[in-house]
């Protein structure tokens, strides 16, 4: 018979404990300096706990930040997962605000941790090629399910017509993260580039509505590029 250890749950809810500190502490370290500056020795003091403790629990730096992005991940899968699929359009339309939403009510977090996810960015860094698959999913699925409703036509992939969406979302993403594109115009930008794709296939009736998104965003998103143009033309003096 296997002997019971009555403190065994403690020992286990303790060291969840101990992760959840050492991924707070990383979080407030990623803000303040940026994903360069998540290093073991502040980490472990902003912890509080030794470095054996962020080794055992971790392995290594990059253990933390997968652990991290997948903690993050987690929580927006959830906010995605709530999303009301009756709509297909509507539901990819969502899927992105919703994303949006979740990345700028922490942007000092979120902005230096998508660019550490960018594609190519870092390679040894567990998280971000699922994140990707699953934006091409989705959106991949909301355009299957418009077809079937005769909201889009069948002339395109809609595998393709997911890959081209995702694409101009993490573009939109990285820029964001890079601090070319604020809060204000994250989402609006990334609206654009959906739309612009799905007017590619779509039907009348449904071209008619994605017309007049894309004529709501313009005016700020032109306004917000005449910035950016003044800004590349007159850079900032130290």
């Amino acid at each position: 018979m296997t002997a019971i250890q009555p403190n065994a749950g403690l020992r286990e809810r303790g060291k969840e404990r101990r992760r959840d500190r050492i991924l707070e502490s990383a979080k407030g370290l990623i803000r303040d300096t940026g994903v360069d500056g998540l290093t073991m020795g502040p980490l472990a003091e902003s912890a509080e706990v030794s470095l054996a403790t962020i080794y055992n629990l971790f392995g290594d730096r990059t253990g933390v930040l997968t652990a991290l992005v997948s903690r993050v991940m987690d929580d927006l899968v959830q906010r995605l997962d709530a999303i009301d699929e009756g709509d297909p359009l509507e539901h990819s339309r969502a899927f992105i605000t919703t994303s949006v939403d979740h990345l700028t009510s922490d942007s000092a977090f979120f902005r230096p941790l998508v660019v550490a996810l960018a594609p190519g960015a870092n390679p040894g860094l567990l998280g971000a090629d699922e994140v990707a698959t699953r934006s091409v999913v989705v959106h991949a699925r909301s355009i299957t399910a418009a077809i079937e409703r005769r909201q889009l036509r069948d002339d395109l992939s809609p595998e393709l017509l997911g890959y081209q969406v995702f694409v101009g979302w993490i573009t939109t993403q990285t820029l964001w993260g890079l601090g070319a594109v604020d809060d204000d115009d994250f989402g609006p930008f990334a609206l654009y580039h959906r739309a612009a794709t799905l007017l590619a296939v779509a039907t009348p009736k449904t071209r008619e509505s994605l017309l007049g998104d894309v004529a709501g965003l313009e005016p700020q998103l032109l306004a917000s590029l005449q910035a950016m143009a003044g800004r590349w033309e007159h850079p900032a003096s130290d």
